[in-house]
């Protein structure tokens, strides 16, 4: 028996029922129940089926008491848009706020085709992944077999984004877990209540859910299905794993024990190593995997997706790469050369002195002002300014101790691995840093100040430091009205608006006070219509800005890159420049994103700007090109590609190509040695210590382009890319479509309005306001569109419109938003929208036929001990002269009811089909029995073949598993005489299990082998208590009962001419 719906009446414990409410577990469904007689009359139970028999109420139909048709056609719609259509078929046709492409469907069809949906999808950037796992949400939610969902992901603005999508696009409003949500739950439920059980729509940081405690919770919680984004920070690294790594692996294998569906999302799920893979595949399936944690053949692609931009035909455009050269003259800037060549004469001694020391520690601070003093000048200044405030502080100071020391360059260190791994920290993050980095700086210069006053023989050159950098600071002063990048992206602002007046343009930086700065120089320049956006602004704020972008022309949005992270800005922007570049080409693929995606109808136009003749140019740029060509050749680009300072080794290397920076300023008159579009990666021309350094990135590349070559599927080749799925993704968009022909806005208004609501046109003709009934509120609190105070939802028809005239946000009605899974379970509920006069499965249409005809509906079903497998929705017409017609879809029979059509229903049964109807109801069930009985074999031949196939699979991985836990020798076992004992010389006999050959019993016998060690007895008990769960769910499923036809109710047919 399928769940039952809300509204349902019920028999139980020999008593009538209604369904309050119904809950999955397991195999097990707990149902709210209230009474509708007897002394326990309006009271509520809880009730485990199949635990406890729970049966559904079938109650003739009433033909004298037929409703209006508007009843009878949303209980049929109802019927129609909750079939279980299959795995051939999609649910979801009409999902949400997005125009559907068919290469998106691919991995909706491949999730239903799973027993159970265990998934990775591996799509390149920019192909729109976080939509692809919210139609497969959107799928499993109509289906009724996701009900508790949790979404994981990096904290930060890529949460944000989650939240947002999933509410706008599809009604989704997700519960965000965190400290203070987790403590408000807490304090309201009883002592030892587990939190996670009051969250069924929930979204969380990965770094939140990895703490012990929180863990502990999620052991004792069980979701339908969990999706984790960004997976690939959980693979397991194997011994070079830091701690961090392992709290994030442990959670991840938490979340896949305790969820039935499972979702990965990663553009680079191959670091390399394919081990750090295969344990992405362990997540998904242990059978993917061996003992040793290496794939098994190749099982792992039918739980893998992978398609690149190259596999959508004419959906993507080509990114062009613009490397935009900044010179700095002295005849132009003469402040500004002179502020570089101080900052450098200033630096470069500690940067040689470092390397010479092997302290590259001491010198983390003076690269990050190295950094900076590229960017703008305004940036260096602040930097120079905060350290010589809190250098004239330190002087009157002690020296710090140690500890303290150690314990600021740890934090340093964390906050650099940090941005090698994910590109991006959050703002918090990013204000200690630069705090951390100032801290740093001065106490270092400290140090040396206090060396040079005990008048040390090694530093009796070096002047006061107070002086030098007073004299930065006001060099900085001096040069911030000549600041070349400024010029310079005035200038590409300039150039872009001249060809194209009304083109958006993304504008990125890595630092907040360059990002004033660009600002204030558009502003200078009469540049209108420009926008920021940082991690310090509000969600709210957040929220308008980049919906002005989206919605809006001729704007330009400067952002830092933790305020963008996550966002889709392609919509009206095709033009994205980079400030300054980074040490981690990671940080720029996620920028590049923003633009470069699903949905840009324009070439993306990429312009890295470079400052000449300075480390930007010399290395920095160079590492851009490998990353260009890296991405354009092997189409996806490494996580780890980018110089770091994250250990020891990875510093030297970067100081070394750095520390003679000062020698090498502004020598600009060599050309331009790196070429974007060249199909040769060379480093000619690089000095020696800068070739070393690109040498040692070419020969990280080169695990990369190996795996690119083993595993093809990476690249060109893709998993699951082929063209032929992206037809049988439109098929199934077209089944679906043509088997419920259900306009789901439609639905939701009649249902509204049968029930009391309201719906009024506003002064959009495409803008709704909607007045609930009073229960069917719950559930739309922070949704697009919902005003808490009037209880008045507004709702769009056009996927386009996001606000209505007065700038306040609407809604757009998805098949998994909570309005419509209200107007679900109220209309299949016998009592909606009507007394107890009128039966809704009973009305009446004019139709241009010849003769009275009664339309039968019938519900067809296939079941197994998992629940529904496979429903339609049937049809059957029978004439009063014996004519019949079988409808197997409901474009078909539907448009026989047609509400401009509708007549009055009194007295239509007793006047034209009261006498026929006995007659013509017994041949309409012979005739969909037949019907059903014909599409069911083919359904349930083919279901049985999947499953009998996935139990082989089960079977051979159990036997594998045996072998590798217990050996593959057999001892022949031999009967001895009841007294043929042991002497002590004699060795004990082998264990009993030696001799077992069924890898069942083999197991189960060798874990309780006590002379083996603890680790295998635990897994071979591991894998036994696996397999059994996995078999016992796949016998559920097999264990398919006879088709049957289910009566729904009855159109009475009057002819035009006869009415």
């Amino acid at each position: 028996m399928a769940n039952l719906l809300a509204g349902t009446e019920v028999e139980a414990r020999n008593l009538r029922w209604e369904v309050v409410s119904s809950t999955q577990l397991g195999q097990q469904t707990l149902y709210r129940l209230r009474c509708k007689s007897g002394e326990l009359l309006g009271r509520e139970f809880d009730i485990l089926h199949p635990f406890e028999p729970v049966e559904p109420v079938i109650r003739d139909l009433q033909k004298e008491k037929a409703a209006p048709l508007a009843n009878w056609l949303v209980y049929h719609q109802a019927f129609l848009l909750e079939q279980a259509l299959g795995n051939d078929a999609l649910l979801a046709v009409q999902p949400g706020r997005l125009r559907v492409e068919a290469y998106q469907l691919v991995p909706v069809l491949r999730a239903i085709r799973m027993s159970r949906v265990r998934l990775l999808l591996a799509d390149g950037v920019g192909l729109g992944k976080t939509i692809q796992a919210g139609l497969i949400i959107t799928e499993l939610m109509a289906r009724r077999v996701a009900h508790r969902i949790l979404i994981v992901c990096p904290a930060g603005p890529l949460l944000q984004q989650w939240k947002l999508e999933m509410s706008e696009r599809f009604g989704l409003r997700m519960d965000e877990v965190n400290r203070g949500r987790l403590e408000e739950i807490r304090r309201s439920t009883e002592l030892g209540a587990n939190m996670f059980d009051y969250i069924p729509l929930g979204i969380a940081s990965i770094d939140f859910l990895k703490q012990e405690k929180i863990l502990e919770l999620l052991e004792r919680a069980s979701y339908d299905m969990v999706v984790l984004d960004e997976a690939h920070h959980c693979m397991d690294l194997g011994s070079i794993e830091e701690r961090e790594d392992s709290q994030r692996r442990r959670l991840a294998s938490v979340l896949a024990r305790r969820c039935d569906s499972l979702l990965l999302l990663t553009a680079t799920p191959h670091d390399g190593n394919d081990r750090s893979f295969a344990s992405l595949c362990e997540l998904l399936d242990l059978s993917l995997v061996d003992g040793k944690g290496n794939l098994r053949g190749e099982r792992y692609r039918n739980h893998v997706v992978r398609r690149l931009k190259s596999h959508i035909p004419n959906r993507f455009k080509t990114r062009i790469v613009e490397p935009k050269p900044v010179v700095a003259n002295s005849d132009e800037h003469p402040d500004y050369v002179a502020l570089q060549q101080g900052l450098l004469e200033f630096l470069a001694p500690q940067l040689r002195k470092a390397f010479q020391k092997k302290r590259y520690s001491d010198v983390l601070a003076f690269l990050a002002l190295l950094k900076r003093s590229v960017s703008t000048v305004d940036a260096c200044k602040t930097t120079l300014s905060v350290v010589a405030e809190r250098f004239q502080q330190l002087l009157t100071e002690g020296s710090e101790t140690q500890e303290s020391r150690r314990q600021r360059l740890k934090s340093l260190r964390e906050y650099y691995r940090k941005l090698e791994r994910f590109g991006t920290i959050s703002f918090e993050e990013e204000q200690e840093q630069f705090t951390l980095e100032a801290e740093e700086l001065a106490q270092q210069l400290a140090e040396l100040q206090r060396e040079v006053r005990s008048e040390s023989r090694s530093l009796s050159k070096i002047s006061s430091f107070v002086e030098a950098l007073d004299n930065l600071v006001d060099l900085a002063s001096a040069a911030t009205e000549q600041d070349p990048k400024l010029q310079q992206i005035v200038k590409e602002i300039q150039d872009i608006r001249a060809r194209e007046h009304n083109a958006n343009v993304l504008i990125y930086t890595e630092y907040t006070t360059s990002q004033r700065a660009v600002a204030k120089a558009l502003a200078a320049a009469k540049i209108t219509g420009v926008l920021t956006l940082s991690g310090n602004d509000n969600e709210k704020v957040r929220l308008e800005i980049t919906d002005r972008f989206r919605s809006e022309s001729n704007l330009v949005l400067v952002s830092t890159d933790t305020a963008a992270e996550g966002l889709n800005l392609q919509q009206r922007c095709h033009h994205l420049i980079h400030l300054e570049l980074p040490f981690n080409p990671n940080r720029l693929e996620q920028r590049n994103g923003r633009i470069d995606r699903y949905g840009q109808e324009y070439d993306p136009i990429v312009r890295y700007l470079f400052l000449r003749g300075t480390f930007e140019e010399r290395i920095l740029l160079r590492l851009i090109a490998k990353y260009e060509r890296q991405r354009a050749s092997l189409t996806f680009v490494p996580n780890t590609l980018g110089l770091t300072t994250s250990t020891d080794a990875s510093a030297a290397r970067l100081l070394q190509g750095l520390m003679e920076e000062d020698q090498k300023l502004f020598k600009n008159d060599t050309p331009l040695l790196v070429d974007f579009y060249s199909q040769e990666d060379d480093n000619t021309g690089a000095d020696t210590a800068t070739q070393e350094l690109l040498e040692e990135i070419d020969r990280s590349l080169k695990g990369f382009q190996q795996a690119a070559r083993t595993h093809a599927w990476l690249g060109d080749s893709g998993m699951n890319a082929e063209k032929q799925l992206l037809a049988k993704a439109d098929e199934a968009r077209e089944k679906g479509a043509s088997t419920s022909f259900v306009d789901l806005f439609s639905f939701v208004r009649d249902a509204v309005l049968l029930d009391g609501g309201d719906f009024q046109v506003s002064m959009h003709p495409e803008i709704f306001t909607v007045k609930l009934p009073p229960t069917w509120s719950y559930g739309l609190d922070e949704l697009p569109g919902y005003d808490t105070d009037t209880r008045c939802l507004r709702l769009t028809t056009n996927i386009d419109i996001t606000r209505d005239e007065q700038n306040r946000p609407v809604g757009f009605l998805g098949r998994a938003h909570p309005l419509v899974k209200r107007a679900l379970d109220r209309v299949r509920n016998l009592s909606f929208g009507a007394d107890n006069n009128q039966d809704s499965r009973v009305s009446a249409v004019k139709a241009n036929i010849k003769t009275y005809t009664l339309l039968f509906t019938f519900l067809g079903r296939v079941t197994s001990g998992a629940g529904s497998e496979f429903e339609r929705v049937l049809a059957v017409k029978v004439s009063v002269d014996g004519e019949t017609e079988f409808y197997e879809k409901a474009e078909d029979w539907l448009f026989l009811a047609d509400p401009n059509k509708a007549i009055r229903t009194k007295d239509v049964w007793k006047n034209y089909f009261e006498q026929h109807f006995s007659t013509a109801n017994e041949l309409a069930e012979t005739i969909a029995q037949q019907g059903w009985l014909s599409i069911a074999e083919n359904f349930t031949t083919e279901h049985s073949r999947e499953i009998e196939k996935e139990r082989a699979i089960q079977t051979e991985w159990l036997k594998q598993r045996s072998q590798e836990i217990t050996g593959t020798e057999v001892e022949i076992a031999v009967q001895t005489s009841l007294f043929d004992m042991p002497t002590d010389n004699e060795p004990i006999p082998q264990s009993t299990w030696m001799s077992i050959t069924d890898p069942i019993e083999r197991l189960a016998l060798f874990a309780t082998d006590t002379t083996q060690s603890v680790r295998l007895r635990s897994e071979a008990d591991g894998v036994l208590r696996i397999y059994r769960q996995r078999l016992a769910m796949l016998e559920s499923k097999l264990a398919l009962q006879a088709p049957t036809v289910l009566p729904l109710g009855v159109l009475m047919l009057v002819p035009e001419s006869h009415y």
